[in-house]
């Protein structure tokens, strides 16, 4: 009886280690997937020519770790989920140093444009109309937001979270773009194509990650336009 129930007691351990070892190999592959999904996709949004190459071997990356998944030889693929895996935290912060430094460039773009403005502005010596007054309140309700957002990118990439770091890097371009379009700036030659990625009618398009906190705008017909996004196209 002990010599049974001993037997059982090992084969039913044996059978939740194993359980479990399946278990955690659906969870990186899904993981492995979602992230990697979500840097593709951003290639629509902003890239460069080195981090479009990178891209191309992600998805190659991809296409092995499917291939070996289909397999189902557990050790192959815990092999090549790692291989995968070191690849794709490499093109992480490649891609969050890009896109960092892209947005800040774009962000004192905007900056600079408004200074040039109030500087025209106060050699007309004239009051602004109301319109103009308004265009500005909202342009600069946008770039708070802008602000913030980036402040917490770079918070979140210190703290070696790239996933959402990449999110609200994204976010603050898009808030970017909106502040420049509101404000009827020309956006620089090399953002030009944002202006389509990011139309009035897409004023939110990434989630907030947990934890976070964009100071709110005064609320306008906009901004309660303004929807839980689609990070990039997925980082649903």
């Amino acid at each position: 009886m002990n010599k049974t129930l001993s037997y059982l007691c090992l084969l039913f351990f044996t059978f939740s280690i194993s359980a479990n070892s399946k278990a955690n190999i659906v969870d990186r592959k899904k993981s492995f997937d979602s992230k990697a999904k979500f840097l593709i996709s951003m290639q629509e949004i902003i890239t460069s020519e080195k981090l479009t190459k990178d891209l191309q071997g992600l998805k190659d990356m991809m296409s092995e770790v499917d291939t070996t998944y289909r397999s189902g030889e557990k050790e192959k693929i815990k092999k090549t989920l790692s291989i995968g895996e070191a690849k794709l935290a490499a093109f992480q912060k490649d891609y969050t140093t890009f896109i960092s430094t892209e947005t800040k460039e774009l962000m004192e773009a905007y900056s600079s444009q408004v200074t040039n403005a109030e500087e025209k502005e106060a050699d007309k010596k004239s009051k602004p109309t109301i319109a103009l007054t308004t265009t500005k309140e909202k342009s600069s309700e946008y770039y708070t937001i802008a602000k913030a957002d980036f402040a917490n990118a770079t918070k979140f990439e210190r703290d070696g979270n790239l996933q959402y770091a990449i999110q609200l890097f994204k976010r603050a371009l898009n808030y970017t773009v909106l502040a420049f379009d509101n404000a009827k700036y020309q956006l620089p030659p090399k953002f030009a194509n944002l202006s389509k990625t990011f139309g009035p009618a897409k004023e939110s398009d990434t989630p907030l990650p947990a934890g976070t906190h964009t100071p709110a705008a005064k609320e306008t017909k906009d901004t309660k336009e303004s929807k839980t996004a689609n990070p990039i196209k997925s980082i649903k």
